[in-house]
């Protein structure tokens, strides 16, 4: 009996050790998680780790009562609200009072790591949120301590990339479809940019509560002023594609070889086109696919991205298509109106299958043309998707034909990578 009891205390023990790992373990994805919401949608999704350390109060209490993150906090509260005597009218010295540096972010990494091995409330904000959300499913296997270090760097760096791209016209990764609304050197842009710095320092900087407020503000303020919500546009899609989702919790799926039919969206060049030639084209593929008693659903796929600040957006044209030409039941055709890339294409319509009541262990037939078919089965994609995405969102892509491929869906693609603000 002592040998059994000392056998359970050295467990006990190596439990508490892996302690983050193991809390891990037991909590992934939950489909009925529900994410919390504040008053800044366009932060709560870019910048959900800010938005839970915000609005779990147990959460909040433990940084504020943290004596390092404490002082951190009155430090970056009276250097924001001091730019406004000490930068004048240079913009680039607003801007270097709320980016990140490399020095401070590993730092406040290594100070989320020391505090979460005596706090149970971000133990419990791993368990209950972070996982569970699977917007940090990247990082699932990770300990809990690495997941709340990487996720406050994904934000960091997310706010860093903003600010950068749409206060300096610096590092955005597709320029021509990303980049501001206005020209960002100009005297109008730079006076716009002085007065919002002012404005926030002055009368919004002394509510702040948090540390990384004044980054976070800067951040989603500059996507505003530049119109680039596409983060939030046609969200929830619960609602664009309610009737779907309802069908597929009554659909009978071992009639179907597939789960659904994927479309790739193919932007017009012309702004007074709403959808292009070949985005007609793989619709009536699609169609003539689902006729044949393929799958029992077709998404498509595509948001708003060519030409530059389109007013149409690929996906809801797609449907509409399909709805109106092709005779396609409404209730057939599934919305992903955000994807900016053929990337996130995979990644979004995976993020339908995973997160509503489609079997996840399904394959989904591909719809595109022959060129773009031929680029996706090369291995050169999934070096891209590794690279931009930092994982590649299937297995198991291949051709079957001129037009047509399938492929298996990875739930990785639950991670929400905050270096895409306008598709996160």
């Amino acid at each position: 009996m002592k040998h059994f009891l000392k056998i359970l205390f050295f467990f006990g023990l190596l439990m508490s050790s892996f302690g983050g790992n193991l809390l891990a373990q037991n909590n992934f994805f939950q489909k009925s998680y529900v994410p919390l919401k504040s008053q800044n949608p366009i932060g709560d999704r870019i910048f959900y780790f800010y938005t839970l350390l915000q609005y779990v109060p147990e959460v909040a209490q433990t940084i504020n009562n943290d004596v390092f993150f404490k002082k951190l906090t009155n430090e970056k509260i009276e250097t924001f609200k001091n730019t406004v005597y000490k930068c004048d009218e240079q913009t680039a010295c607003f801007i270097d009072k709320v980016l990140w540096s490399d020095a401070e972010k590993e730092t406040i990494a290594s100070e989320f790591k020391r505090l979460y091995q005596t706090s149970k409330a971000l133990k419990n904000l791993v368990n209950n949120h972070l996982l569970p959300s699977g917007y940090f499913e990247l990082y699932k296997n990770d300990t809990g301590e690495e997941i709340v270090a990487k996720a406050w760097k994904d934000a960091a760096n997310a706010s860093n990339y903003i600010i950068k791209a749409y206060a300096l016209n610096d590092g955005l990764l597709y320029p021509k479809i990303d980049s501001a609304t206005y020209e960002v050197k100009s005297k109008y842009y730079q006076d716009l940019l002085n007065q919002l710095f002012k404005k926030e320092a002055i009368y919004e900087g002394k509510g702040y509560k948090f540390f990384f407020q004044s980054s976070l503000s800067m951040a989603t303020l500059l996507l505003e002023i530049n119109n680039r919500d596409e983060a939030i546009r046609f969200r929830p899609l619960s609602l664009t594609n309610s009737q779907a989702y309802q069908k597929a919790k009554i659909t009978t799926w071992n009639k179907y070889p597939y789960t659904a039919i994927l479309v790739l969206g193919e932007g017009p060049e012309y702004a007074n086109i709403p959808l292009s030639p070949h985005g007609k084209l793989r619709c009536q593929i699609a169609a003539a696919k689902y006729k044949e008693g393929t799958a029992p659903f077709i998404i498509v796929s595509g948001g708003q991205v060519h030409p530059f600040q389109t007013p149409h957006c690929e996906a809801i044209e797609m449907r509409k298509y399909l709805i109106e030409h092709c005779g396609i039941p409404a209730t057939d055709v599934i919305a992903e109106p955000h994807a900016r890339h053929t990337t996130t294409n995979f990644r979004n319509a995976n993020r339908i299958i995973f997160g509503n009541d489609f079997p996840t262990n399904g394959k989904l037939m591909l719809i595109t043309s022959k060129s773009h078919l031929d680029y996706l089965t090369n291995e050169n994609f999934n070096k891209r998707c590794i690279k931009e995405l930092g994982y590649i969102p299937y297995t198991s892509l291949k051709r079957l034909g001129q037009y047509e491929g399938e492929y298996t869906p990875n739930i990785t693609s639950l991670y929400l990578n905050s270096l895409e603000p306008l598709d996160p």
